[in-house]
């Protein structure tokens, strides 16, 4: 198994998934802030509070955050159940899935985002 290849082939396909869906990586700071409409200064920053959150990314779309991605390496009850605490105190949706671009066979794929803002068939699979 050559951990370089099956990294560089999720990179590819997290390309192409981005590239499909109008989605732009962000380079700035993380955090649900952005999904909860302000912008994040470091005095107003709400994090990425819980134990979800491996491997995250900013999502953005027409220059605003609509998506943060969350690649763990797996997800036992007391980390689900804090995804959908963290969704439910900021009113935010999330789903799960086991497709995943990161090491993919090794990690699962949180997505999380702002009912109404933005809500895109986030688990289309993109075939490389």
């Amino acid at each position: 198994m050559d951990i370089n290849l099956i990294r560089s082939e999720g990179e590819d396909k997290r390309k192409a998934w981005a590239a499909e869906l109008g989605l732009k990586r962000s380079r700035g700071h993380t955090c649900l802030t952005g999904l909860l409409g302000e912008h994040c200064n470091g005095h107003n920053c709400v994090g990425l509070p819980g134990i979800w959150v491996d491997h995250a990314m900013m999502w953005l779309r027409g220059g605003h955050p609509v998506l943060v991605t969350s690649e763990p390496y797996g997800a036992n009850m007391e980390v689900l159940g804090d995804l959908l605490d963290t969704c439910r105190r900021f009113d935010l949706k999330c789903a799960v899935s086991g497709e995943s671009f990161y090491l993919p066979g090794t990690t699962i794929m949180i997505y999380v985002w702002k009912d109404g803002v933005c809500e895109p068939n986030w688990l289309r699979r993109i075939e490389a």
